[in-house]
């Protein structure tokens, strides 16, 4: 009788460890799955909202870019300037800094029409006069016509763009600055006859599309695989396993996003080990 129950109290043993482990591995299955669960989820609300963010800054640079494009286009059209590129240079000094005068002012007049944006605007000829708009004066005026980058935007068919870390045509410290190049053509003749400029500072371009006060984001404009600038330079040091997220602005260039990966995904980690013990327990 008392083997009956050894036997029996041993058998009822074995099942309750086959029980417990059975059990235990069922909720294991049961705490993985619910963590993959939870990762893709977060996985899928980060790039959720990394997608958001990215495509409201590609549209407020876009919105600069169609800005700085449509200016061009207005500058290059406009009535006055057009009878200028067809006059022949004044000789009399007097003359001469009389049309400087009115170009410019047109050119205010066309400038201040974008409330709110601090462009800087030049019209550089062919036969060497220059018209501008803008805080600072024109670097050496002679000089602009011979270098490398007004040659390859008068051969541009549309506009040239370019981020240069030093002012293209303008006496600046405010360098950095995006700018956008167009050729300047004689409507009657369809020929070139100069170069537009439209350049604004990377300071006020930061003004225009608000501080990225959070530094788990960071945010780059590139020319294919080149690093133009980046919105949120003081940002976190990423890897390759942040979310990355990128968009194609209106001028060709790659606005690439990027998310911490543990920013969020740390933080229900100890609450899963904490439920997963529990359990076992």
């Amino acid at each position: 009788m008392g083997r009956k129950r050894r036997l029996k109290g041993t058998m009822e043993n074995r099942l309750f460890r086959t029980m417990a482990v059975f059990l235990t591995i069922c909720i294991g299955l049961i705490i993985i799955a619910f963590y993959l669960f939870f990762r893709s989820e977060m996985k899928s609300d980060r790039n959720k909202e990394l997608s958001n963010v990215s495509y409201l800054y590609a549209e407020k640079l876009n919105d600069v870019i169609n800005g700085m494009e449509s200016l061009c286009g207005v500058i290059g059209n406009n009535y006055d300037l057009q009878k200028t590129v067809r006059k022949k240079p004044e000789q009399e000094k007097r003359l001469y800094l009389q049309e400087r005068c009115e170009v410019n002012g047109k050119l205010a007049m066309l400038a201040q029409s974008y409330t709110g944006i601090p462009y800087e605007i030049a019209v550089v000829l062919d036969d060497g006069r220059t018209f501008s708009y803008g805080q600072h004066s024109l670097i050496r005026r002679d000089s602009i016509p011979d270098s490398g980058w007004h040659k390859e935007a008068r051969n541009m068919d549309g506009i040239l763009w370019r981020y240069s870390e030093d002012p293209l045509v303008f006496n600046s410290l405010l360098a950095p600055y995006l700018a956008a190049q167009a050729p300047i053509y004689d409507i009657r003749t369809n020929q070139v006859c100069g170069v537009i400029y439209v350049e604004l500072s990377k300071d006020a371009l930061n003004s225009l599309l608000g501080d990225m006060e959070d530094k788990d984001y960071q945010i780059c404009v590139l020319d294919g695989s080149e690093q133009l600038f980046a919105l949120n330079e003081e940002g976190a040091s990423l890897t390759e396993k942040d979310y990355l997220v990128t968009d194609t602005l209106k001028n060709g260039w790659t606005l690439e996003m990027r998310l911490k990966y543990d920013r969020k995904l740390q933080l229900g980690i100890p609450v899963l080990l904490s439920f997963f013990l529990l359990l076992v327990i």
